[in-house]
This record gives C-alpha cells, sequence and structure tokens, in this order.
C-alpha cells in the first residue's frame, strides 16, 4: 500500500495536478510512476470503498504466494512432478503471510520511486464532481482535485454466480484462499482467466490435483503470450484443463467433496470448488453514471479500443474495466496507456526501448 500523506495539510480549493490516478493496483501504481518519469503532476489516491481486498490485485496476489512457495522451501521450482510428492509444504494461509510480508516490501519500493517523481498520494472517499474535479472526503472534511485526464484503475472483487454459494470451505472464492489451514487433496477451479490460471499454478505446486475448467473454447490469454505454451505448463504439472464446459450447477456430497453439473451432462467431483469466473468492478459511489460513463452489467467500465470512456479524459485500467478486456490488463498497458494520454511515444519516453508492447494505442482516440 503506498504511504498517504496527510490530506489535513490541504487547503478545501482544488489542487490541480496533470494526471489523477484513482486505486492501489498494481497497473494504478505503474501508471503513477510512467506519468511521473514524464515529469507530470500526479496525484495517486486510494478510493475508501466496501471490501477493498488486496490492493496488488487477485493475480498478482496468487502470484505472490506461488513466489512464496520457493521462499518457504528454498526451492526453485522446475515443471517436475517430482516436486510435487515432497512434504511439508506450507498451507496456503502460511503462504498468504509470507505474502502479506512480500507485499509490502514491494509497495515499499514503489513508494520511494513514487517520492522520487513527486507523486502525490492521498486517500479518502472519492466521488466525480465533473469531468474534471474529483472530491476526496476524510475525517468529515473534503478536499477536491482537479486534473483533464483521471485514470480509473480500482480493481474489482469476486462475485459468485447463481449456480455458487460460498461458504469459505468446500466452496470458497478467491478472497478466501487466504483463509485456507489445509492443501486440499483435490480441487475443480472454474473460470481460466489470470486469476485461474494463477490458482491453478499455484495450488498444482502445491501437490493438489487440479482440474481447470473454463466454458470457452480456448485460454484467454493476453497480448503475447501463448495460450499453447500455458497450456503445456500446465499439463507438465499434472493440471487437468477441460474447455467448452460450462458449469450449471454445484451441490456438496455426504462424504465432504463438492460436486458440479457440466451443460454437457458430465458430473465432477472434488475435495474442494473454487470459483474464480464472476468479478464485480470497484466503481461503486464514484458517481461515474452521472458523467455519463457506461458500465456492464458487473459495474465494470465499458471502453473503446484506446480505454477511453464516454466521459473524455477519463478512461479505464486494469481489470476494472469490463472491455476490452484483454487489453486492459495487458503488462505493458500503463506504460503505454500513460505515453498515449500525455502525447509521448515510445521513443520519447525514458523507459527501456528494448521492450516491445502490443498496445495499439497509436491511432487517434475514439468516442
Amino acid at each position: 500500500m503506498t504511504r498517504r500523506l496527510n490530506s489535513e495539510h490541504y487547503c478545501s480549493c482544488a489542487m490541480n495536478f496533470d494526471v489523477i490516478v484513482l486505486g492501489t493496483s498494481s497497473e494504478a501504481l505503474e501508471a503513477a510512476v510512467a506519468a511521473g518519469r514524464l515529469g507530470a503532476r500526479v496525484a495517486l489516491v486510494e478510493p475508501w470503498m466496501p471490501d477493498w481486498f488486496a490492493p496488488g490485485g487477485a493475480p498478482q496476489w496468487l502470484q505472490r504466494m506461488r513466489d512464496s512457495i520457493a521462499s518457504c522451501t528454498r526451492t526453485v521450482f522446475p515443471d517436475s512432478p517430482r516436486r510435487r510428492s515432497q512434504a511439508g509444504l506450507p498451507s496456503p494461509a502460511v503462504l498468504a503471510e509470507e505474502a502479506v510480508e512480500r507485499e509490502a516490501c514491494a509497495h515499499r519500493v514503489v513508494q520511494q520511486r513514487l517520492d522520487r517523481l513527486q507523486v502525490q498520494s492521498f486517500a479518502g472517499k472519492v466521488r466525480f464532481l465533473g469531468a474534471d474535479q474529483v472530491a476526496l472526503q476524510f475525517s468529515g472534511r473534503e478536499m477536491r482535485l482537479s486534473s483533464p485526464l483521471k485514470i480509473v484503475a480500482t480493481g474489482s472483487r469476486t462475485e459468485m454466480p447463481a449456480w455458487a454459494v460460498s461458504d469459505g470451505g468446500r466452496i470458497f472464492s478467491v478472497d478466501e484462499v487466504a483463509t485456507l489451514r489445509e492443501i486440499p487433496r483435490s480441487l475443480m477451479i472454474v473460470g481460466g482467466g489470470a486469476t485461474g490460471l494463477e490458482a491453478s499454478f499455484l495450488f498444482s505446486l502445491l501437490g493438489t490435483r487440479v482440474t481447470l475448467i473454463d466454458r470457452r473454447h480456448r485460454l484467454p490469454i493476453g497480448p503475447g503470450v501463448s495460450g499453447s505454451t500455458i497450456l503445456r505448463q500446465l499439463q507438465r504439472l499434472g493440471v487437468r484443463v477441460l474447455l467448452d464446459s460450462e458449469v450449471t450447477m454445484s451441490s456438496k456430497n455426504p462424504d465432504g467433496s463438492v460436486s458440479v453439473e457440466l451443460l454437457s451432462g458430465d458430473r465432477l467431483s472434488a475435495e474442494r470448488l473454487l470459483v474464480t469466473t464472476e468479478r464485480r468492478g470497484r466503481t461503486a459511489d464514484l458517481g461515474l453514471e452521472e458523467l455519463g460513463v457506461r458500465l456492464d452489467e458487473r459495474s465494470r467500465l465499458w471502453c473503446d479500443e484506446q480505454l477511453q470512456t464516454w466521459c473524455s479524459g477519463l478512461v479505464g485500467l486494469g481489470d476494472v474495466v469490463g472491455h476490452p478486456r484483454e487489453l486492459a490488463e495487458s503488462p505493458l498497458a500503463p506504460r503505454e496507456l500513460v505515453w498515449f494520454l500525455l502525447g509521448h511515444t515510445p521513443d520519447r519516453a525514458v523507459v527501456d526501448k528494448s521492450v516491445a508492447s502490443p498496445v495499439p494505442f497509436s491511432s487517434s482516440r475514439g468516442n
């Protein structure tokens, strides 16, 4: 989490910035750093919202837990089934504690960069007052931030589908992975997006027999990544991948296991069921609707191919974007988006020019 300035030191009049970034997701932090490196005046705002989960986002959080396996066992994992037979593996709860420390360390490094770039950090209840102004409420007081460019990267939260009821035990969401005190012997994961893939890698390395279920005909991998490569990696780890498979219902069995029924009529069982399919954008109470910003059925932003919303100067980034989702979650999207908004090109920006970008921000902005 970024260090927040004491907002009480600021007056109630509007503070002007070149860019306002809403959120503390990894995309938000990267966008703030990229804008700061280009010399922009940047405000990084952490909106206070209900059910504020891991700041780094679900996939990044699971990645840190996976990294923690190597830290706890002092082992670097090859794609070898031998690794899965070793005893004494840490539980997801222990890995989560390790991940918290890693997350805190990573954020301290990012905060040092933000400080050097003179990025100002704030926290409070946020609401848009107009296309160019944001109200920030804290401790019964209010201050206003103004900027022609706003980046919404507030992330998303789990929303269980109608056929699944989370009980934090046999059927659980990704937000509840950190509460598991025991490693399940078998696990079904519904949803083959970034979160489902990270969970598949994590639990397979813990020795769990994993079945990954997704209704699409191929894994929804982002730009620059081969779906077939990811599929082979999962299969080498023993993960069973079922594509073109849609879950219609789930049930708990008397023996303590969980079963799901597929649209095809097939029935699968495992010790536990992890649901990663549904995510709802964290856009509540931001006042986006009053600006004419279009949201999808899961409260996520609907953007064009430049991630521009229906409100001029307001763009989305990360998994708060419902469309185009793969573009918004591309690893290079934060940097490319900032270049585009501030009128820079990769050749003019102070960045690693050896990295090619798949994000098409070179065309003119759509409406």
